[in-house]
């Protein structure tokens, strides 16, 4: 009798611990924000698709959700009239970031 009722208990803890059976995927963005610390003023910012704006010196943009992001990527700006632009290649040995700020 004892060893049914072992043998039941853990039957339906195994069961228990099953993983997710709606095979859905939860996946929290990555945050992003561009932050100016030069000394000049940033005019049409671009971070990846997302239009920023004007950055002052010293100046935070707000945050940018996205699904996937690395340690580098698209960025563009105006600088005293002359545009910069920074763009990857590709992200090969590059690992994703994790989600969050």
């Amino acid at each position: 009798m004892k060893k049914i009722l072992s043998s039941l208990v853990l039957f339906l803890v195994l069961i228990s611990c099953s993983e997710n059976k709606s095979n859905e995927v939860v996946q929290r963005p990555v945050q992003l924000r561009v932050t100016n610390i030069t000394d000049s003023d940033f005019d049409d910012v671009v971070l990846r698709d997302q239009f920023i704006g004007f950055l002052a010196s010293g100046e935070s943009a707000d945050f940018y959700e996205f699904d996937m992001a690395y340690r580098y990527g698209y960025v563009e700006a105006v600088v005293d009239g002359q545009k910069f632009t920074i763009q990857p290649v590709d992200f090969v040995g590059e690992f994703p970031l994790n989600p969050g700020k």
